[in-house]
């Protein structure tokens, strides 16, 4: 049996990381070395790789892309965007497994506060002034939800970015006015 390389991405809600995790099914009469994990961040030409064992988990944030310095006081919010994400094991030119990761964690949390809005505001809207609300809202929803499923199942990372943008323009445009 040959090594099964496999990845889990877990998102956190502070949008300031995000956990690689090593699912992979390895084979159990061979040893694993050499383990590298790389990530490119959205918008960026250069790879951070580290080296990583088996099973491991890793926290991507701003310090560990070197992004921002590793003495800073607090770790600024992740970019929202497509991380390209190898994982390899020796020999790392045959077994290795590339993903795409999109974190819509910035523009989700955006949605998140504009339905709560509506949520605690839909009393003061007219029956019509509520379903256009939760049409946008919901428009909102199945974009990002696309998005990822775009970018990570589909490979198709433009798409991906097109509906982001599709989705954020929405969220800009507020829906209903709840300063009545």
């Amino acid at each position: 049996m040959i090594s099964e390389l496999l990845l889990d991405f877990i998102p956190n809600t502070s949008c300031k990381l995000f956990t690689v995790k090593d699912v992979s099914l390895y084979n159990e009469n061979l040893p694993v070395t050499c383990g590298l994990l790389e990530i490119k961040a959205p918008g960026f030409t250069y790879v951070v790789n580290t080296e990583v064992e088996r099973d491991f988990e890793q926290k991507v944030t701003m310090s560990f892309l070197q992004l921002q310095s590793q003495g800073a006081k607090y770790n600024n919010p992740l970019p929202d965007g497509n991380y390209e994400i190898k994982y390899s094991i020796n020999p790392n030119e045959v077994l290795f497994v590339e993903y795409n990761y999109y974190s819509t964690c910035n523009l989700y949390n955006n949605y998140i506060s504009q339905l709560c809005d509506y949520f605690n505001k839909s009393c003061e809207l007219t029956q019509a002034e509520q379903e256009k609300e939760m049409e946008r809202l919901f428009e909102i929803s199945t974009l990002l939800d696309n998005v990822k499923i775009s970018a990570q199942e589909c490979n198709d990372v433009p798409t991906a970015d097109r509906l982001y943008e599709k989705a954020k323009q929405l969220l800009e445009k507020h829906g209903c006015n709840f300063n009545k």
